[in-house]
């Protein structure tokens, strides 16, 4: 995941909130995190992207910046369903939270799920980023 080795991330961005969408495709190619940026609007088409996807690897988001809050499918909903897809799905994407909640009970809820790799809170921005980088290269 060193984006300064050449390796380029494909992301995907999963929030109700059209703001939260723009800024965080924005911080990732301003920062040359990740030129590639799939936004879903909603967890429910990012779960039918990662389904349609399923068979073609490279087509996968490497990390997945999921919003807890939202309405039809939330994010701890979308976990759920997250850890019901193909083996393939769950083993080339990582999920990193990127929520507004802070809750000691949300916290607990996600501390033991082995596809989140981070927590954020909102908003994203360029030192967030860097930090998730060189955390990622530890462990590279």
């Amino acid at each position: 995941m060193n984006t300064e080795k050449g390796i380029s991330l494909l992301i995907m961005i999963v929030d109700d909130n059209p703001v939260d969408l723009f800024v965080g495709k924005r911080t990732m190619e301003i920062s040359g995190y990740a030129k590639n940026v799939l936004l879903q609007s909603s967890a429910v088409e990012a779960l039918e992207y990662l389904k349609e996807n399923a068979d073609r690897p490279k087509r996968l988001p490497d990390i997945i910046f999921l919003d807890l809050n939202m309405p039809l499918l939330n994010g701890f909903q979308f976990l759920q369903q997250f850890q019901d897809l193909s083996q393939t799905v769950t083993s080339n994407c990582k999920v990193v939270i990127l929520s507004s909640s802070s809750a000691p009970r949300d916290i607990n809820m996600l501390k033991n799920n082995p596809a989140i790799i981070k927590m954020l809170t909102k908003p994203l921005d360029q030192h967030k980023l860097w930090e998730l980088q060189q955390e990622s290269l530890k462990y590279a």
